[in-house]
C-alpha cells in the first residue's frame, strides 16, 4: 500500500466520519430535521480507485464503513430521541407552597384575560375567534392545579418566536406578575373566586404597590406594543403620568359623558381603584 493510496483513504475516512456525524445530526432544543449527506459518492470513488489500484481492501473498507457510519447514526438518533423525550417529560408542576394568599379571579385574572385577549377583533366573540372574556370560556383553556398542563398557561408562556405565542407582541405582552398571577390562580383550582372583601388602600398610595398594577391589569396590554390603542401607551411612569396631564385621564376611567369609557369592553374600575388613582393625581403624581 503506497503513501498516497494511504493519504488518500485517511482523507476519505476523515471524510465520513465529519460529514456523517458532525455535519449532518442537527439537534436543535427538540429533534426537529435530520439532513443526511447522501455518502455514494465516497463509495463510488473507493470503488474507482480498487478498480484502477487492484487493491480490492479499499472496496472492503468501503463497504464496512459506510455501513458503520449509518449504522452509528441510527444509535445516534435514537439516543438523542430518547434523551429529548426523558427532558422534556421532566417537567413537574409546582407545589403550592402553604399560606399562600388566594387569588381572585374576578379581581386579578380576569382583567388580565379581558385587557390581553378579549379585546376587540381578538377573542371577543366578534369574530372567527371563540371568545375568551368570562369564567366559563377561560376555565375551558385550563387543567385545574396543573399549569404546565393547561393550554392557557402554555400559550402565555411559549417562545416570543412561536406561533402559539399569545398575546402576540404587536399586542403588547404580559408581564411576569401578570402571568404569575394567572399560573398561581391555576395551582390553587383554577376557581372562580370573587373576592368580594378584596382589601384596596386609597390611603397609602404609591406608584409602584398601586398605580402600576392597575394599569398593568387595566390598560397596558391595549396601550402598549407596536400598534397601541389610540396612539397612547401607558406602560411605565412617564407614559402614564403624560396621558394624566393630557386632561381626559380620569374623565375615561370614570367614563363621564363626552368621554370614550375605559378601560374599553370591561367593566368600569372598581371605587377603590379609582380613588386610589386620584389620590396619587392629588399628590402630585410621584414616582414612588
Amino acid at each position: 500500500m503506497t503513501a498516497i493510496h494511504l493519504t488518500f483513504f485517511f482523507f476519505l475516512l476523515f471524510r465520513i466520519i465529519i460529514n456523517n456525524i458532525s455535519a449532518d445530526l442537527k439537534i436543535i432544543g427538540i429533534i426537529k430535521t435530520f439532513n443526511f449527506v447522501d455518502i455514494k459518492f465516497i463509495t463510488y470513488n473507493f470503488i474507482i480507485l480498487s478498480m484502477i489500484s487492484g487493491y480490492y481492501t479499499y472496496l472492503i473498507l468501503c463497504f464496512f464503513l459506510t455501513s458503520a457510519m449509518k449504522i452509528l447514526k441510527i444509535f445516534v438518533l435514537a439516543g438523542a430521541s430518547f434523551l429529548s423525550i426523558l427532558l422534556t417529560s421532566c417537567q413537574h408542576e409546582p407545589e403550592l407552597i402553604s399560606g399562600t394568599a388566594e387569588v381572585c379571579f374576578d379581581y386579578q385574572v380576569l382583567p388580565i384575560i379581558q385587557s390581553s385577549c378579549a379585546m376587540s377583533g381578538c377573542h371577543d366573540g366578534s369574530g372567527r375567534l371563540e371568545a375568551i372574556n368570562s369564567y366559563e370560556s377561560i376555565s375551558k383553556l385550563v387543567t385545574p392545579g396543573k399549569p404546565i398542563k393547561s393550554k392557557l398557561h402554555k400559550v402565555i408562556t411559549a417562545n416570543s418566536n412561536s406561533e402559539s405565542f399569545m398575546p402576540p407582541k404587536s399586542k403588547g405582552t404580559l408581564s411576569s406578575t401578570q402571568i404569575n398571577i394567572i399560573s398561581l390562580w391555576i395551582l390553587q383550582g383554577a376557581n372562580h373566586t370573587t373576592c368580594t372583601g378584596q382589601e384596596c388602600d386609597s390611603v397609602n398610595v404609591t406608584f409602584t404597590g398601586s398605580i402600576l398594577p392597575i394599569t398593568d391589569t387595566y390598560c397596558k396590554n391595549c396601550h402598549s406594543g407596536g400598534e397601541p390603542a389610540g396612539g397612547l401607551i401607558l406602560d411605565d411612569y412617564a407614559t402614564i403620568k403624560t396621558a394624566v396631564e393630557g386632561g381626559r385621564f380620569i374623565g375615561a376611567i370614570d367614563q363621564l359623558e363626552g368621554f370614550s369609557p375605559m378601560p374599553q369592553g370591561m367593566n368600569k374600575l372598581s371605587v377603590c381603584n379609582i380613588a386610589q388613582l386620584k389620590k396619587w393625581i392629588s399628590d402630585g403624581m410621584p414616582n414612588n
